[in-house]
Formats: structure tokens, sequence, C-alpha cells
């Protein structure tokens, strides 16, 4: 299993696992509202990757690699979900796709140019 096909599944169901819109709009304001609430979460994604890579190890993928995707996918979560809350009309999958693209663009090295 290739790191961009987990990557894209993770993307792709990204909205079915989170809680509504409502809900998630009024749980970014209070973490907003509360410095200490935003380190919490910060330790609950750490604790979500650190449960999430061993699933990934049991598929195949080497434990390093594993991490490091589970750390990539938060990101571009981390990136898409105020855009999501802000953007009714958009999907979270969209804009998570959108992140994703974003990351593989400010990676890619420029085409060469002619001379």
């Amino acid at each position: 299993m290739t790191a961009s096909v987990v990557i894209d599944t993770a993307l792709g169901t990204a909205e079915e696992i989170f809680r509504p819109r409502v809900f998630l709009l009024r749980r970014a304001r209070v973490i907003a509202a509360n410095p200490a609430l935003a380190e919490r979460d910060l330790i609950k994604l750490a604790a979500i990757a650190d449960a999430l890579a061993p699933a990934l190890e049991r598929r195949g993928v080497e434990p390093g690699k594993a991490r490091f995707i589970i750390d990539v996918v938060l990101a571009i979560h981390r990136r898409a979900m105020p855009r999501w809350l802000a953007e009714p009309d958009t999907t979270l999958a969209q804009l998570m796709a959108q992140a994703a693209d974003e990351l593989r663009e400010a990676v890619t090295p420029p085409a060469p140019t002619a001379r």
C-alpha cells in the first residue's frame, strides 16, 4: 500500500468521521477562548496518531513511514478543518484534497526552465 493511497483514502472518508459542523464550530470557539484547551487538543491529536500508526503497520507499512503518513494526514486535516467550518458549501473531503495539493505543490521542485 503506497503512502498516496493511504492519504487519499483518509481524505476521502474524513467527513464521515467527524461530528456535525455545528458541534465543531462551537468546539472551535471554546478552544479559541481557552488556550489550555488548545494544548490539550494537540495532545489528543498526538494520541490519535499513536493509535493509528499501528493500524497502518498491520497493513504492511514500515513503522516510521506509518507515523509519517499519519502526521501528514493530521497536518492536512488541521489546514482543511477551519476552512470547512467557514465554508459550508464545500465538503471536508474537497478541502482536504486541496490542502494535500498545496502540500504537493510546496514540496515539488519547479520544472527546469529552458535557456
